[in-house]
C-alpha cells in the first residue's frame, strides 16, 4: 500500500498485544486469554464426575473429559482427554487425544494428533536451567523453567513414549513405542 502511495492510518492499540514469533509466544497468549474468560464449555461435552478440572479452562464441543486432570488449558472441539491423563497450561487443538496415562504440561498440540497410552511430555529440565529449543538451526532459550513439546498436526505416539522438554515433531510423524525422543523430529 504504502509503495503505491495509498494513503495509511495508523490506530494506537488499546489492550493486550503479544508478538507470536516463538512457540512459547502461543501459550502465553493463551493463557492471557485464558484469564479472561475463565471457564468454557461447548455443547455436547461429556464431563465425568471423576475428572478434575483446575480453573481457568476452556473445553471444546463434543468433548469426551474422563477421569482426568485439566489444569489451566485450553481443549478444542472433538477432543479426549481419558482415564489417568493430565493436561496442564498446555493447548490441545481439535480432534486430538490424551487418552490415557499421559502427561503433558507448558505444550501445544496442533489438530489430529493421538498420544499412546503412558506418552510423557517432560516439561523441566534436570539441572533447572530455561529450556532451549531449536529455532533456525540454533539453539535459543526460551527464557522458561517450564516448557514441554511443541507437536504438529496429525502426530501419533506409541504406548511409553517420553519426549524431552523444548521439542519439536513435525506434523504427519509417527512415533514406535518406547521411544525417547530427545531431539526435534
Amino acid at each position: 500500500m504504502l509503495n503505491e502511495r495509498e494513503k495509511v492510518k495508523v490506530v494506537p492499540l488499546e489492550g493486550y498485544w503479544k508478538d507470536i514469533g516463538y512457540p512459547w509466544d502461543y501459550i502465553d497468549a493463551n493463557m492471557y486469554m485464558l484469564e479472561r474468560i475463565g471457564f468454557s464449555v461447548g455443547d455436547n461435552t461429556e464431563i465425568w464426575n471423576s475428572a478434575i478440572i483446575r480453573k481457568p479452562a476452556v473445553i471444546g464441543s463434543d468433548c469426551k473429559i474422563k477421569n482426568c486432570v485439566i489444569e489451566r488449558s485450553v481443549v478444542g472441539n472433538e477432543c479426549t482427554v481419558g482415564e489417568f491423563s493430565v493436561l496442564k497450561r498446555s493447548i490441545l487443538m481439535s480432534k486430538s487425544n490424551v487418552p490415557h496415562l499421559n502427561y503433558v504440561a507448558d505444550s501445544v498440540i496442533a489438530e489430529g494428533c493421538n498420544l499412546g497410552a503412558g506418552t510423557k511430555i517432560a516439561n523441566l529440565r534436570f539441572d533447572d536451567a530455561d529450556v532451549k529449543v531449536t529455532i533456525k538451526g540454533e539453539r535459543v532459550s526460551s527464557g522458561r523453567r517450564k516448557l514441554g513439546a511443541i507437536i504438529g498436526y496429525n502426530v501419533k505416539t506409541g504406548i511409553n513414549v517420553s519426549i524431552y522438554p523444548g521439542v519439536k515433531i513435525s506434523s504427519g510423524m509417527w512415533i514406535e513405542g518406547g521411544s525417547l525422543v530427545r531431539r526435534d523430529m
